[in-house]
């Protein structure tokens, strides 16, 4: 029940041994390859991609399945694999542009209907389309003359820029869009063509001065046109070799291609994607087949793998891996045997080694408890058996009821059996969230895991009940034998508070000594062990102010406290230099703030048993009060609400013991107690026949 010690093990020998190495280490399973090349194929984890889990969770994904095939004499995995793989990147792919070109299609019908033809045929003119809201209309720049002028006799929709004779414009190769119709000599020349309508007959140069002169603050004017409206926007085109910077609003992005063309692009994607899912429900037939050989492909891959996470100088290899302790005499021979180099050596402080953690099979819920929120670092220690225990007990003054707690034993005894009873493989293909992504594979199903766990709920959960004397709300007479075990009353404030308190205070406790244990040198836990003092000295002392019987605990609970805070003060920076040091313990004393919100927060503890008891007592007192004034259907409606308020409070009972018994472990227990995370160790082990 801790974190297995590993070591750092090396082997060194012929290239051409090291097919033979990884072949045996892989059926060894019990280290973790240390990457020593510079760009190892694996994730930062040391976890393999699971291609193979990747394509059978999308033919599982797939909108229609075919009959499973169960004869194997045709089947290739590999190429299976491969082929779901290409068809998911290729589905991907197709959905992308199919979006996009939904898209541009939108942007682009309101202009109507045109395309596009090359850039140079329009003199290097393009078209830039705009959305402009009709209250943003009067800060458009000043439109060009003739282009207004060149209007025929059409409705205001009708755009002669886009609505040519031969009905196509230019396309812009930079991302814009190309100048107006075909007839280049229709669209407006780049000089400002009210000035060459008005131009007299001197020379170019003057009519050019005399622009100037006439509008010297003023931007050329840009050939726009309004091609529709609708209730919100007008749908303006402007004819410009750049992108004009004036304009109001953003561009919209239609892309190289005319409606037609986007249309017509459309219908051969959607095609092509039938095409694609076609051929994954052909697939599907394979998925019964594919999932039995997952853990073949795996191991294949993973082997694949390790042969990439070597040092290679020929004709020489190197191989590291974290391997446990217990292991290193087996290896040692098995080098001597097969003519290997071996050496093992003790992690190095600075090492960050992965965490084996090795629990009994009664706390190993425990264990998953503490991995559902982070993994233990290598340096730390493994706490799966307090948060095995202590979330039994938060569970239990939650729920409040030993009715309740019974309900659930009952449900826990009926449920027995079918929680030890094996999994099959072929549960696989019930839906793709059901696939176990490449976790090592365990010798106990999650039901055998976490029936021990669910017992002690029970258990723990009767007994409080009982002491709290809640049955469904309801209270046992006080000369019964249940009568006598009733010594906590739940409406004593004061009392259920202070037992809060208390709960809250021993956790705090009990994490920071755990703290302290883990160093290898005894000083640098004192700081640990100074906040124990510290918790445990101001609980005494409040304990004194609260309790006139335990007066007496004021002045040792006080002296213990002040002691705890100068082991805080002098140990919480023990490596530094003196003025560092003081600075570092008086800075460390800021997180008194901090312990106290944190025992504060096992308050929710009586707050939320309470809660659940006077849900339960309240539900009591409805049903009594229908029965009473409702003569004929009153039984009825009683057990009605009865039944359905129970179960309500029951399902909230459980919710909440799950999730703030959780919280109370992972959030004020881990802050005092698991400075460190680390990651889990992933051994390199064969997954088919282990």
């Amino acid at each position: 029940m801790s974190i297995v010690p590993l070591q750092r093990a090396t082997f060194m020998g012929l290239s051409t041994d090291k097919s033979q190495l990884l072949d045996d280490l892989h059926r060894f399973g019990s280290l973790e390859i240390i990457p020593l090349c510079e760009d190892p194929v694996n994730t930062a984890d040391g976890a393999v991609p699971n291609q193979s889990r990747d394509a059978l969770k999308f033919l599982l994904s797939s909108p229609q399945r075919r009959g499973q095939i169960h004869d194997s004499s045709g089947f290739d995995a590999a190429e299976v694999q491969r082929r779901a793989l290409e068809l998911q990147d290729q589905l991907h792919s197709l959905t992308a542009q199919r979006d996009d070109l939904l898209q541009r299609r939108a942007a682009a019908k309101p202009f109507g209907d045109f395309q596009f033809v090359p850039l140079e045929q329009m003199g290097d003119l393009r078209l830039w389309f705009y959305v402009v809201p009709h209250k943003q209309m009067a800060n458009l720049p000043p439109a060009s003359p003739p282009l207004a002028e060149a209007r025929p006799s059409q409705g205001e929709g009708d755009a002669v820029a886009l609505h040519p004779p031969s009905g196509r414009v230019a396309r812009n190769e930079r991302g814009g869009f190309g100048g107006l119709a075909d007839r280049q000599n229709r669209l407006p020349p780049p000089a400002s063509p009210p000035l060459a309508k008005a131009r007299p007959s001197q020379g170019e140069g003057e009519a050019s001065s005399a622009h100037d002169s006439m509008l010297p603050s003023q931007a050329p004017p840009l050939a726009w046109q309004v091609v529709s409206r609708d209730a919100r926007f007008a749908y303006v085109v402007v004819v410009s070799p750049e992108e004009p910077a004036e304009m109001p609003v953003a561009r919209a992005r239609i892309g190289p291609r005319g409606p037609r063309e986007l249309t017509s692009r459309l219908e051969e994607v959607e095609l092509a994607i039938e095409d694609v899912q076609g051929e994954r429900t052909y697939l599907t037939r394979w998925c019964l087949l594919f999932a039995r050989s997952l853990t073949r492909l795996e191991d294949a891959a993973a082997r694949a793998d390790a042969a990439h996470q070597t040092y290679d100088s020929e004709p020489l290899f190197a191989l590291q891996a974290w391997v446990p302790t217990e292991h290193i005499a087996e290896l040692t021979s098995y080098a001597q045997q097969r003519g290997f180099v071996f050496e093992a050596r003790p992690p190095r402080p600075d090492e960050q080694p992965p965490t084996l953690v090795r629990n009994g099979p009664r706390v190993e819920a425990g264990e998953d408890l503490v991995n559902f929120y982070m993994t233990p670092g290598y340096w730390t220690w493994d706490p799966s058996a307090v948060v095995f225990v202590s979330f039994a007990i938060f569970f239990a003054m939650i729920l409040a009821d030993a009715g309740y707690a019974a309900l659930l034993g009952l449900g826990l005894l009926l449920m027995w059996r079918k929680l030890g009873r094996p999994t099959t493989g072929d549960t696989l293909l019930t839906s793709a969230a059901d696939i176990e992504l490449g976790k090592p594979p365990q010798t106990r199903t999650t039901g055998q895991r976490f029936r021990p766990m669910l017992l002690l709920i029970v258990l723990v959960s009767l007994a409080y009940g009982m002491l709290t004397g809640s049955y469904f709300g309801i209270a046992p007479p006080a000369d019964s034998l249940l009568g006598r075990l009733h010594v906590l009353d739940i409406n004593n404030s004061q009392l259920m508070m202070g037992i809060s308190v208390l709960v809250g205070a021993a956790h705090v406790i009990l994490a920071n000594l755990m703290n302290a244990r883990r160093f290898a040198d005894w000083r640098d836990g004192l700081a640990s062990i100074g906040w124990a003092m510290a918790v445990a000295g101001g609980l005494m002392a409040a304990a004194a102010a609260a309790i006139p019987s335990t007066e007496m605990l004021k002045i040792p609970g006080g002296v213990i406290a002040v002691s705890g805070l100068l082991l805080v003060v002098g140990f919480t920076a023990r490596h530094e230099k003196p003025l560092g040091r003081v600075l570092g313990g008086l800075l460390g004393l800021t997180k008194i703030s901090g312990a106290f919100g944190d025992i504060l927060s096992y308050l929710r503890l009586f707050a939320l048993g309470l809660a659940s008891a006077s849900l339960a007592t309240a539900f009591n007192d409805m049903a009594i009060g229908i029965r009473s004034s409702l003569p004929r259907f009153g039984l009825l409606l009683a057990l009605l609400v009865l039944i359905f308020g129970h179960a309500l409070n029951l399902l909230l009972g459980v919710s909440s013991g799950v999730i703030h018994g959780l919280r109370l472990n992972v959030i004020e227990f881990f802050n005092w107690g698991l400075k460190d995370e680390g990651r889990r160790f992933t051994p390199f082990r064969r997954k088919e026949g282990f």
